[in-house]
């Protein structure tokens, strides 16, 4: 039996494997892929690069070697390949092995994995939750869909296949985050036209600002101040710098910053002002074999012929070996109160993801060493329901760290 199993190897299971391997546990790393890097491996186009500066994304002891400040998905898998290799960790981990189902024995977790078409099984004493956020592509049910007779794809399908099909075509793309800009950068030259159908508007932001990465701003401080000011206030002035300085004309949220409307992109906003694609706000209304009605916000209705539909339509939160349909609150964003033995790691989205993930699973280890204490059941479920209000006082997911993740570093090095 092992003392600990760590589920998923991308930047929190590499973390959690880290400390494990410091405090020799005797641990195993579970990854359904065949190679290590998470989403970045089966969510990230090969163009894709990091919207925050690397400098932020990057684990306490190694800095990233990159030709530029925002490393695109070759530079950060070989980036986590050099930490793995660095700290000895692949003998560790078993690839291709997806897991089905675990259950709480009295004194153990029963793990069933499936590796090369057979189910195995394991007992951990422990087990770390570290498959991500973002798990199951997402795509809403659309009911005229089912009489569309062009090519229908989610943004992940069109990872690890070349694009070939959408070559000189008219494409409708729905959604509007940062999988609809990285498509946006990897279609717009191929293509006929691209015309975007979204519901709700996003920040872009470029990188830069007069040849200054953006990430000059981001402190504690600053993040504090943002966090405290009224919304109508921040709404203003964050649409007069965006208009001003990054010359950014397109609709802005009626709310503050959050993970999931904020997007990075050095080219998004230049192919928009010059109208290399069309974005429209409402929502698909009928279907006839390419030709698609399209419902605008004002009522007023625009019909064109589509030859692909492309869900950029983002992923289900769920974690389906534990049963869970949605990421659970758990206290210090590490802990379900109702998991015993249990432990979630990199499951906060931030600018400085990777660090968040690497001081949650130092906290977790020390906690399987019994260097740290938890709370009573009763104690760890009203921390929850506190946490819970403050977050949806400010418009926020209860996991969202985007103000919050200096702060909360600090206090896991402390507890």
């Amino acid at each position: 039996m092992y003392d600990l199993c760590i589920i998923g190897f991308g930047v929190s299971g590499i973390s959690c494997a880290k400390h494990a391997l410091e405090k020799k546990l005797n641990f195993i790393v579970l990854e359904q892929q065949s190679e290590l890097g998470g989403c970045w491996v089966s969510k990230a186009f090969s163009w894709t690069k990091l919207q925050t500066h690397k400098k932020y994304y990057k684990f306490p002891d190694l800095d990233i070697e990159s030709k530029g400040e925002y490393p695109n998905k070759t530079e950060l898998i070989n980036y986590f390949d050099t930490y793995v290799k660095k700290h000895n960790l692949l003998e560790h981990v078993r690839f291709n092995s997806k897991v089905k189902i675990i259950n709480k024995t009295k004194y153990s977790w029963n793990i069933k994995f499936i590796l090369n078409n057979e189910t195995l099984e394991m007992n951990s004493r422990y087990i770390a939750v570290c498959s991500g956020l973002f798990t199951e592509p997402y795509i809403p049910k659309i009911e005229p869909l089912k009489y569309f007779t062009g090519l229908t794809y989610h943004s992940s399908d069109l990872i690890k296949k070349n694009m070939d099909k959408l070559k000189d075509k008219t494409i409708l793309i729905i959604g509007n985050g940062a999988s609809c800009s990285d498509l946006i950068n990897g279609l717009i030259d191929e293509t006929k036209h691209i015309t975007v159908l979204y519901r709700t508007p996003k920040w872009y932001v470029r990188r830069y600002v007069f040849g200054i990465s953006i990430s000059f701003v981001i402190c504690n401080l600053v993040l504090k101040i943002s966090k405290m000011i009224p919304d109508s206030f921040f709404i203003w002035l964050f649409s007069f710098v965006l208009s001003f300085y990054f010359k950014n004309y397109i609709e802005n949220p009626k709310e503050k910053v959050k993970y999931n409307n904020l997007v990075a992109d050095d080219n998004f906003i230049d192919y928009f002002n010059k109208g290399r694609f069309t974005m429209i706000q409402g929502e698909i209304k009928l279907i006839d074999k390419k030709l698609i009605c399209l419902k605008k916000k004002d009522n007023s209705s625009i019909i064109n012929n589509y030859d692909a539909i492309v869900f950029a339509t983002g992923y289900k939160q769920e974690i389906k070996f534990l049963g869970l349909k949605t990421i659970s609150k758990n206290y210090n964003y590490i802990i379900n109160p109702y998991i015993e033995d249990c432990g979630f790691i990199g499951l906060n989205p931030s600018y400085n993801w990777p660090q968040v993930s690497y001081y949650q699973s130092e906290w977790f280890i020390n906690y399987i060493k019994q260097k740290i204490k938890l709370p009573e059941k009763k104690e760890m479920i009203e921390w929850i329901k506190l946490k819970d209000l403050e977050q949806k006082s400010n418009n926020l997911d209860y996991f969202d760290l985007t103000y919050d993740s200096i702060s909360y570093i600090k206090k896991l090095k402390i507890l």
